[in-house]
């Protein structure tokens, strides 16, 4: 019960011991998009230096301040021969009790909830966007996007394959629907309100395919991207309740 409490950590309450110091090797596996983290200077692998006695939740605490994510939405697993993924149900465990030890090897990527029922909405009754909605949208058109702004047939594949991990080809039907259909001028050259409106037709005829479009690109049901931060009260904590 106490550990189902403390999934996000203990804010610093651990032993007055803070146990051996260790290192290890963390490999950042997150990706947004073309295979590219989403903010710069993010490293792809660092070195971390803590003591063995630090919780697991304290040890996301300092990842994600490398990485400058969310701590809710960071998976963790050690990988080689006792390869293990930590549930947040151990957030509260110690890294001895886990048995993360000195030259252990860490991957991390970005959990993404399943979960399309709690979720904002995306357009409003009159047929428009959410502000929300329009802001993912844009963050995701502006990856695939030439030098001018524009979305074209190179970019177009590149995102389809996001969407559906699939090689997609500059022929692909897919790719020659969205540009007959929505691009107006006829230049090859797509704009971010013609690919929004692309996503205002699709959420009108099929909602749950542009909510698994939506995951594949590692947005939470908050319409946020896995990498954005949240923050919590100290005063949440059980432990802080209990007499």
């Amino acid at each position: 019960f106490m550990n189902n409490s403390e999934v996000c950590g203990l804010d610093g309450f651990v032993s007055f011991d803070p146990g051996y110091k260790i290192s290890f090797t963390v490999l950042n596996k997150i990706s947004w998009g073309k295979g590219c983290h989403t903010k710069k200077g993010v490293p792809t692998k660092f070195r971390f230096y803590v003591f063995q006695n630090i919780t697991l939740w304290d040890l996301k605490r300092y990842i994600i301040d490398k990485l400058k994510m969310d701590q809710k939405t960071l998976k963790i697993e050690k990988i080689g021969i006792h390869s293990k993924e930590f549930k947040d149900s151990e957030n509260s465990r110690t890294l001895k009790q886990l048995g993360i030890e000195d030259d252990d090897k860490l991957s991390v990527t970005a959990k993404v909830s399943a979960n399309t029922f709690d979720h904002l909405s995306l357009m409003f009754s009159d047929g428009t966007l959410t502000p929300e909605a329009s802001r993912m949208f844009e963050e995701v058109f502006n990856l695939y996007t030439t030098e001018e702004g524009v979305m074209n047939r190179e970019g177009a594949a590149n995102f389809l394959k996001l969407c559906t991990n699939q090689n997609t080809k500059l022929d692909d039907p897919r790719v020659n629907r969205l540009f007959d259909s929505y691009n107006q001028a006829k230049d090859e050259r797509l704009t971010c309100d013609e690919f929004k409106q692309f996503y205002i037709d699709s959420i009108k005829s099929k909602e749950q395919t542009v909510w698994s479009n939506i995951r594949a690109w590692s947005y939470k049901t908050d319409l946020k991207h896995g990498t954005e931060r949240s923050e919590r009260e100290r005063s949440t904590l059980l432990r802080y309740k209990i007499p």
